[in-house]
């Protein structure tokens, strides 16, 4: 079928490598890399050592492992909706400890996140990948809005997932403990929730209410204060401006928001009936992994690197720390690091 965004690059790169003539093994297990004085010689793959010169880990972030969690500190998020999550082996954060390589950055891809399905009433529908949904856009469009579990907005709601994900996975507030978003009649008509989009009747993980009383009782908020908070946003929409939290004020927050409205792409009113769903913090990925040099060459933990030996890809402790700089800021890292420690494997150094 087609594909678009990062599983269109994903895909070309995959037809890159197949045109290369490069050979594919979907059943393999890489149980350990072999460093021998500070030189890469090989790993053991399904249980039998295989001699190289030259390895690189690219084999993505890694699951929660209760044992893997033992080993480090960093922060995880309750759900994720990570490809990663699939992987119970630890992927390359296990292959780099048991190494005894440099670990770094112990953050996440961070996300706002909610359950597609109703845990009162339904099992959990298969995978992670399959439960959850990443609220990437949800949250941007006109006439929907965040709040905490003092029924309060606490940030600029099309802020990119990243940092709105941040504040849920790392805040200290106990109000953050219960968050959710609200859609409006404007929204529920226009817009897609999750998986379900206009043409369809909200889910019954949907909290579908018809006052702002009858809303706060269902989800638990403080009534008064619920009402107080929509009101408010709602005189704030009569002149498209959000003067608590500029929401919509960014570039980034209008290329999030609907572009096409005759409007502001991300401010709208939120009027009832109403909807909402409770949001969780999670993640489309991690950040921490094996520590690179401006090569892609592994570092040791005495800090020296590791001939032979390279990472790229969220395999590696991202350099960009705890922030997000953009689309692309996975697969482009990736790539560029990728390419870099091709080069310099081959014997051509990348000039910085």
């Amino acid at each position: 079928g087609h594909q678009v965004l990062g599983k269109a690059m994903i895909g070309f790169l995959l037809e890159a490598c197949m045109d290369s003539g490069i050979d594919f093994s979907m059943n393999s297990h890489v149980d350990e890399l072999v460093i021998r004085n500070e030189e890469f010689a090989g790993a053991f793959v399904n249980g039998r050592e295989i001699s190289a010169s030259v390895g690189i880990l690219a084999n993505g972030g890694f699951s929660y492992d209760d044992e893997l969690m033992k080993r480090i500190e960093a922060v995880r998020p309750v759900l994720s909706v990570s490809p990663e999550e699939c992987d119970r082996g630890g992927g390359g954060l296990r292959l780099a400890l048991d190494a005894g390589l440099k670990i770094g950055n112990p953050d996440c891809w961070w996300a706002p996140v909610f359950k597609l399905y109703d845990e009162t009433k339904e099992e959990k529908p298969g995978p992670d990948l399959w439960a959850y949904h990443s609220c990437l856009f949800d949250r941007s469009w006109p006439g929907g809005i965040m709040v905490n579990g003092e029924g309060q907005r606490f940030t600029n709601e099309s802020a990119c997932y990243n940092t709105v994900g941040g504040i849920l996975a790392k805040g200290e507030d106990p109000a953050l403990d219960r968050v959710w978003l609200i859609w409006g009649d404007y929204y529920a008509k226009n817009y897609i929730r999750g998986i379900v989009s206009p043409y369809q009747p909200a889910k019954s993980y949907m909290n579908k209410s018809k006052t702002v009383e009858a809303l706060a009782k269902k989800i638990g908020l403080p009534a008064a204060n619920l009402r107080e908070t929509i009101e408010h946003w709602n005189e704030m929409a009569k002149e498209e401006r959000d003067y608590d939290f500029q929401r919509g004020e960014s570039d980034y927050d209008r290329y999030m928001g609907d572009g096409f409205r005759d409007g502001h792409p991300n401010i709208a009113p939120v009027e009832p009936p109403f909807q909402s769903v409770r949001i969780y913090p999670g993640t489309i990925g991690t950040k921490m992994g094996a520590v690179t040099d401006c090569h892609g060459r592994v570092v040791s933990g005495d800090g020296s690197t590791v001939s032979g030996l390279y990472a790229a890809g969220n395999a590696t402790a991202s350099f960009f720390g705890e922030f997000y700089p953009g689309a692309g800021a996975t697969l482009g890292q990736a790539c560029v690091f990728g390419y870099r420690a091709a080069k310099h494997a081959r014997g051509k150094t990348v000039e910085r």
